[in-house]
């Protein structure tokens, strides 16, 4: 109510080898009746595939109207490389542990990441945003972290121009950095 959420989304993913079960219910938030509870069984092949089937249900279930665009936007994925995916994340694992020593073992799963996938963008994003931290907190000079942070901006940008995450970057780039608000 405080916060003035019209509707809560809760899942589970849940892995075994090769196949994955993923759990949601959407939940309005006002009334605490369940619109949609359903369970996908899949191989993790198909994880991106049921993904964009999961946001497609939950947008019809809400009636909302979407633009070409926003669909063309739900149809995009990242990567579909599910190697650089597992990459990515345990690097945003270990980027958010906030330390000097976490944010190399940060920069190593990005590394690997775009070596599986080399045009992934979040990949790209996710080293940026190191850089950019580890300069602010002084892990590494400001110059040289503010030089690799543009840098792997430039390049998540060159694989998606609205990609959030990279933005964002910006942003703190924009804010601490150049003190350019």
């Amino acid at each position: 109510k405080i916060l003035g959420v019209g509707y809560i989304l809760e899942g589970t993913v849940q892995r075994e080898s090769d196949d994955i079960r993923i759990s949601i219910q959407l939940i309005d938030a006002k009334s605490d009746d369940h619109l949609l509870s359903k369970q996908y069984d899949r191989k993790l092949t198909e994880f991106f595939e049921v993904q964009r089937e999961i946001a497609g249900e939950i947008a019809e279930e809400l009636s909302l109207v979407l633009s070409e665009q926003q669909l063309e936007k739900l149809k995009h994925d990242n990567t579909q490389n599910i190697n650089a995916l597992k990459l990515y994340q345990l690097g945003r694992y270990h980027s958010n542990k906030r330390t000097a020593e976490e944010y190399k073992k940060g920069i190593e799963c990005y590394e690997q990441a775009l070596a599986e996938d080399p045009a992934y963008g979040l990949a790209y994003a996710g080293l940026a945003d190191n850089y950019d931290l580890m300069s602010l907190q002084g892990h590494i000079d400001k110059a040289e972290g503010n030089t690799l942070a543009l840098e792997m901006v430039g390049k998540a940008l060159e694989m998606d121009p609205d990609l959030s995450e990279a933005h964002t970057v910006l942003g703190s780039i924009y804010t601490y950095t150049d003190r350019n608000w």
